[in-house]
């Protein structure tokens, strides 16, 4: 198990986290590991930086009922080493960063499916809307995040 919180999670680490999200040990409200990339993606690029205490019961739905305390610890630290992977890869390398999204087969090619992330990054910035409002109410701000508000 790796604790260093700079190292990105592999595809292993990825399913285990997407998993558990899944499990009845969230609840229902819990994101998926697709609204949680978009979600730690706002969080990323964010005008404040948020504290996790205040955002971390967003990603499970709710206060968290632990059932035990390495599992606690492996969770959060699945969900710290994807957040510091999305900030370190926009701050050094923005043209590398990719959204982590759900595909489905149509006619045989694969097709994004990107209203789960949306969402995510739609409720990143509705924790802290106000420090948001001035991007969102601008020419530009609007412009680019219309694609993401549309869904």
């Amino acid at each position: 198990m790796n604790t260093d919180l700079n190292v990105p999670l592999s595809d292993t680490e990825l399913d285990e986290l997407d998993q558990f999200l899944m499990s009845d040990a969230t609840r229902e409200e819990s994101m998926d590991i697709a609204m949680l990339d978009g979600f730690l993606t706002a969080l990323a690029i964010g005008p404040n930086t948020l504290p996790p205490s205040r955002w971390m019961p967003v990603i499970w739905g709710g206060e968290m009922t632990w059932e035990s305390e390495a599992q606690a610890k492996r969770m959060m630290s699945l969900v710290f080493r994807h957040a510091n992977d999305i900030l370190f890869t926009l701050r050094g390398y923005p043209d590398d960063f990719e959204p982590l999204l759900y595909e489905r087969e149509h006619e045989g090619k694969k097709i994004p499916i990107i209203d789960e992330w949306c969402t995510g990054f739609v409720r990143g910035m509705a924790l802290d809307e106000e420090a948001w409002r001035p991007l969102l109410d601008s020419e530009e701000g609007g412009e680019m995040l219309f694609p993401i508000m549309l869904y």
